[in-house]
Parts: C-alpha cells; structure tokens; sequence
C-alpha cells in the first residue's frame, strides 16, 4: 500500500513538472512572456545576422518590454533592430535598438556586441519577433532574449 501512496505522490510529482515545464516553454507564465533563441550565422559574407523566435503563443497581444542579445563578429556592428513578421518573413514593424557595449578581441579585429534595450512594442497573435544585426564584417552568432506582458 505504501508503495502505491509513494507511486501516485512521485506520478503527480512528475506530471505537474511537466505541465509547468511545457507553459513555460511556450513562452507565456500568468501574464509573463519570456523567449530566447541563439542563432548560427552561416556563410563567410553574412555581414547581416537574424535571431528568429517562436510565434507569439498566446491568445493575446504581448509587449515586448526588453531585448537582450549578444553578437560575434569581425566587423563592428553598426545596427540592431527588433522586428516584427509573420510567417512569410512580411515586416510589420521595426525598432531600432541602441548597442550597449561592443568589446574588441583577438588583436581588435573580432567584436563582441551587447544589446540591453528597454522598449514597448506590440506582439499581435500569430506575429513573430525578429532580431536583426548589421556588421562592417561577418556576424558569427547572435543570441537573444526578449520578455514582456500580456495585454488584455
């Protein structure tokens, strides 16, 4: 009987982890919404780099409070943007972030660039938001976080 009491207590155990875990990788926790995404940037001329998220999975309308992204790159970045699209990459709306610190290495041919931008922008339903950096040289990878609320 014990062991039936034990198995029922780790089971719930184990299904209410789960049931948290899948909220919060979709994105939204009470009215909270939260994503990260890193992105490889490939070729040896991309001199352009985009961190792509999962669509808004909410049934409501998300704004974007804060962008945090770091970028690799040989050439100084000279502009980060978030954006926002749908699935067919259609830019809805744009704003342009400023970089915070960008930090010479390897013999100051090589960059790394954060970005940690207070803004307000609105997610619609179903939209994607988009992060975008352009360099004066290859953007190696790019990795970034956006958080917010849900609007009612």
């Amino acid at each position: 009987m014990r062991i039936v009491n034990v198995f029922s207590a780790v089971m719930v155990a184990l299904i209410a982890s789960a049931t948290v875990s899948m909220a919060q990788s979709a994105g939204v926790v009470g009215k909270k919404y939260e994503s990260y995404t890193p992105s490889t940037c490939v070729g040896v001329s991309n001199t352009f780099c985009y961190a792509t998220f999962p669509a808004n999975p909410s049934t409501s309308v998300i704004e974007i409070n804060l962008v945090s992204c770091s970028a690799l790159s040989d050439g100084l970045p000279f502009r980060f943007s978030v954006q926002i699209v749908n699935s067919l990459g259609t830019v809805f709306k744009t704003r342009y972030l400023g970089i915070t610190n960008s930090v010479a290495y390897a013999g100051g041919n090589s960059f790394f660039t954060t970005v940690n931008e207070p803004t307000s922008l609105l997610l619609g339903i179903n939209r994607i938001p988009r992060i975008l950096v352009e360099a004066n040289g290859v953007v190696y990878s790019l990795n970034c976080s956006v958080s917010g609320t849900t609007v009612p």
